[in-house]
Order: structure tokens, then C-alpha cells, then sequence
């Protein structure tokens, strides 16, 4: 009988351990805060589309500032050359254009403007010059299409540059001419 009291205890005791390892005691630490989703960004505003115009490239110099048209983008392929420069004043520059006997003029066209040049003798194409007047600069600036003709040959009418691009050739042409300088 004691055989059987020291394994009913033993059973007891072990059924308690056991229950008692069942228990659990209350977690006196702070609870961490449930893991939550970082939340997320808001959905970003979605750009205005921009036509971008990859046939104009800008250039400034010391003492002048420039805009090319380059169709396609090709530096090699150049058609125009718009330059406000010290001393020279509003250069154009048409390499792909004949010098046509007779015709002195060059004429720049753009925004219902129609402004003239006169032609110099150059080795290639036909290049023209005069002095910087508003009515040029608001042909750059207008935005609208370029049309370029000396006699019987026209280029355009071409896109206009970048606004940006429109904007600061202007704002330094004007510069270099209240200076005294073109």
C-alpha cells in the first residue's frame, strides 16, 4: 500500500507540476504594439505630359548666346543658328541655304512677325545680321513655329525651342544689348 500512496502522490505532484507549468503568469513588461503596416505614400501627382523637343540645343558663351536647331537631335546636321553676340549684334546662320544672287535679305518669321537681315558673304550657307530689335526677340520668344527664307528657299516652318530655352536666349540678348555690348 505504501506502493501505491508514493505513486498516487508522485502522480499528484506530477499532475500539479504540470498544471502549473500550464499556468501562465501575467507578463508584467509593457506590450510591444502589434507589428502594423508601414502606411503608405501617397500616390504621387502624375506630371502633365511635356512635349519635349530634342531638335533645339542652347549655348552660352563669355560673350554670346545661341540656339541651334538640330533635326533629329544630330549635332552634325545643323540647320539654323540663331546667336545674339558683343559686337555683332542678332547673327542667323541657315548653312544648307545658296546665296541667290540678288537677294540680300534674309527673312525670320514667327508669332505674325516677319523681321529682315542682311546677307553677308560667308563660304557656306547664308548668314545674315543686324542689329537686336524687339521684334526679333519676340519671334523667339512667341512659341510659335519658325520659318526661315532667303529667295526661293525655306526652312520651317520649324517648332519652336523650349520655352525655357526661349526665355533665357531672349533675357541674355537683352542683357548683352542694355550693356552696350552687342
Amino acid at each position: 500500500m505504501r506502493k501505491a500512496a508514493v505513486l498516487t502522490v508522485a502522480a499528484a505532484v506530477v499532475l500539479a507540476g504540470g498544471l502549473v507549468a500550464c499556468e501562465r503568469k501575467p507578463d508584467l513588461r509593457p506590450a510591444a504594439e502589434p507589428e502594423r503596416p508601414a502606411p503608405k505614400a501617397p500616390a504621387a501627382a502624375k506630371a502633365p505630359k511635356v512635349k519635349t523637343n530634342s531638335d533645339w540645343a542652347f549655348g552660352r558663351g563669355q560673350n554670346s548666346v545661341e540656339i541651334v536647331h538640330l533635326p533629329g537631335g544630330d549635332v552634325d546636321r545643323a540647320d539654323l543658328r540663331l546667336v545674339c553676340a558683343k559686337g555683332d549684334g542678332f547673327m542667323i546662320w541657315a548653312p544648307t541655304f545658296k546665296r541667290e544672287t540678288g537677294r540680300n535679305r534674309l527673312a525670320v518669321e514667327g508669332g505674325g512677325e516677319v523681321q529682315g537681315l542682311v546677307v553677308a558673304d560667308v563660304a557656306k550657307g547664308v548668314q545674315a545680321t543686324g542689329p537686336i530689335t524687339g521684334g526679333l526677340l519676340a519671334i523667339v520668344e512667341s512659341g510659335k513655329p519658325l520659318t526661315i527664307s532667303h529667295g526661293t528657299q525655306a526652312l520651317g516652318p520649324l517648332e519652336a525651342p523650349p520655352e525655357g530655352m526661349r526665355r533665357a536666349f531672349a533675357d541674355i540678348c537683352r542683357g548683352l544689348y542694355r550693356a552696350g555690348e552687342v
